[in-house]
């Protein structure tokens, strides 16, 4: 038991302290004010977009071949990195270095801390807790990033300098964390261990292939579960649209992350035996979203919130399924696999709302997302019962 407790403490910490990241809210406007154009912003995104879509599945089936402790370590190194290039290389060459380290630092985070999180639980006896532990961090994470949201902009009032020194001192104090408190746990058999990478890469695609029970939670966060992934980054417009002050869109962005955090955490006690009870959770959540983009005032406000408190229990309990449902010794190739696919379906659903938005608006584009949100999780709902 005590082994357990000193475990999840440290897993916790370190979630907190990698997104306790101060240059969150403000890096936009850091890099507009030494003279990056909008496009040349957009271009930024897009390089740190398809860094990982060409890093994601290689770097969870190296995941699967090395020591996962290690990998968290150095994808935190790297994410510590882009913003000391930032800090010390100020131009669009340096933000462009940044970007793609801070790329592949995800890359190599992404499937490695699952895989990690379910297999330590599993030495320590309690694999039944990964949705707790894995709820409570991702809750552990989103309140980081709302603290994070709230003191970025104070930090930056007089330059940029402070949020970026204590943006590279977070990553590194995660990095320590995991490597002080952290240890591996015991993994698969020794052929398992010593097999060629591209068998690791090939056994972990078959199994997404071949596998009914994988393929349905990988569907839902491939689809579902992107609702709020991309919507998230166009809250702000939103919110001005509808009539909100700038100072009312801040506190009430940091609150979707407090309702994360409340929705992660208490996911636990929504857990369902079936697909249908997931389903339930999107469509509602698709009801909110369109109710919020439709209102003004405080119903707009929290239906958003609820939206999001929905969305993010939603997404531990599939995270959870697809752990349970993986067999095979390729765990990290094969969460990586869900990464992959929702940037791949992410890069065309930013471009589809984009378009909607300049020609109509961001409340039509917003309640189009969500009647897409509720009629496909209906559908996969009862397509899922029907199997």
């Amino acid at each position: 038991m005590r082994r357990l407790t000193t475990f999840t403490r440290a897993w916790y910490a370190q979630e907190v302290l990698r997104e306790l990241v101060l240059i969150y809210p403000v890096y936009a406007i850091m890099i507009g004010r030494v003279g990056i154009s909008p496009f040349e912003l957009s271009v930024l995104f897009a390089a740190w977009s398809a860094t990982g879509v060409v890093l994601e599945v290689p770097t969870g089936t190296l995941a699967d071949r090395l020591p996962r402790r290690w990998i968290l370590v150095v994808g935190q190194l790297l994410k510590a990195s882009c913003f000391l290039l930032w800090w010390l290389v100020p131009s669009f060459v340096g933000f462009l270095a940044g970007f793609i380290a801070w790329g592949a630092g995800g890359s190599l985070r992404s499937g490695a801390a699952e895989a990690l999180l379910h297999d330590k639980l599993g030495e320590l006896g309690r694999p039944e807790l990964f949705v707790r532990v894995y709820g409570r961090s991702e809750a552990a994470g989103a309140t980081a990033v709302m603290l994070a949201m709230a003191l970025g902009g104070w930090a930056a009032e007089t330059d940029f300098g402070l949020p970026l020194a204590l943006s590279v001192a977070a990553p590194l104090a995660a990095a320590a964390v995991t490597l002080l408190a952290i240890s591996e746990p015991p993994r698969g058999s020794d052929a398992a261990r010593h097999e060629p990478y591209l068998a690791t890469l090939e056994a972990g695609l078959h199994e997404v292939r071949d596998s009914v029970t994988l393929r349905r939670p990988i569907l839902y966060l491939c689809t579902a579960a992107l609702a709020y992934e991309v919507g998230e980054e166009y809250f702000g417009p939103l919110l001005d649209e509808v009539g909100f002050p700038l100072a009312l869109v801040g506190l009430i962005t940091a609150l979707t992350h407090l309702a994360r955090a409340g929705g992660s955490f208490l996911a636990e006690r929504l857990r369902t035996r079936h697909q249908g009870g997931v389903s339930a959770l999107y469509a509602l959540a698709g009801l909110l979203l369109a109710t919020a983009a439709l209102s003004r005032g405080w119903l707009a406000m929290t239906t958003l919130t609820l939206f999001a408190a929905l969305t993010a229990a939603a997404k531990v309990l599939l995270q959870s399924r697809l752990q349970h449902a993986i067999e095979g010794h390729a765990r990290a190739t094969i969460t990586s696999v869900v990464g992959l696919g929702q940037e791949l379906v992410g890069l065309p659903l930013f471009l589809a709302i984009g378009a909607i938005a300049t020609r109509t608006g961001w409340a039509t584009s917003f309640v189009l997302l969500a009647a897409s949100l509720t009629v496909g999780s209906l559908v996969l709902g009862i397509n899922g019962r029907e199997r």
